[in-house]
């Protein structure tokens, strides 16, 4: 009877978590090219380095629950950490240049998908800040009116006079 995971089977699940480690990091450099393009603020820093942590956690739970029938292994964690740093040392500054171009095509392709609708939405602004200057005016000559009423209505010899100039 065997319990856990025979010699081979665990050199094979160490050179998976190597491979996965690996990726991990082509993974990370991805996400870094698309927030060098976005933004380069302290916030898009935090969003996208956030993102990365969750989303590689899950792949990593999926990792597990594919290749070690869900069993976490120390070893594995190991040698995924041990991949990611030779990415890391190997082919990140390739991947780093290699990166910048085709990203910044798909971010501008994706902003060209999207300008019919930032130009509606354009549009829909200018026209909401119009109304809602015109309703501000109204409002204004509203309570303007109201003064008025309310003064004539404290000076009554005024609002007698007015009455009777309008008679």
């Amino acid at each position: 009877m065997t319990y856990g995971f025979a010699i081979s089977q665990q050199l094979v699940l160490f050179l998976y978590s190597l491979g996965f480690g690996f990726l991990l990091g082509v993974y990370y450099r991805l996400i870094m090219a698309f927030r060098k393009e976005i933004s380069e603020k302290k916030t898009a820093y935090i969003i996208f380095d956030v993102f990365f942590c969750v989303s590689a956690t899950i792949l990593t739970f999926c990792f597990f629950l594919v290749y070690s029938d869900g069993q976490i292994r120390l070893i594995s964690i190991f040698a995924s950490v041990i991949g990611f740093i030779i990415y890391i040392f190997s082919a990140d500054v390739f991947l780093k240049k290699l990166l910048h171009f085709p990203v910044k095509f798909l971010i501008s392709s994706v902003k060209l998908l999207f300008l019919p609708l930032t130009f509606i939405l354009r549009l829909l602004r200018k026209g909401n800040k119009r109304i809602s200057e015109k309703i501000q005016v109204k409002k204004q000559n509203h309570k303007a009116e109201k003064k008025t009423k309310k003064r004539q209505i404290k000076n009554p010899k005024t609002h007698k006079s007015k009455i009777k100039e309008n008679v």
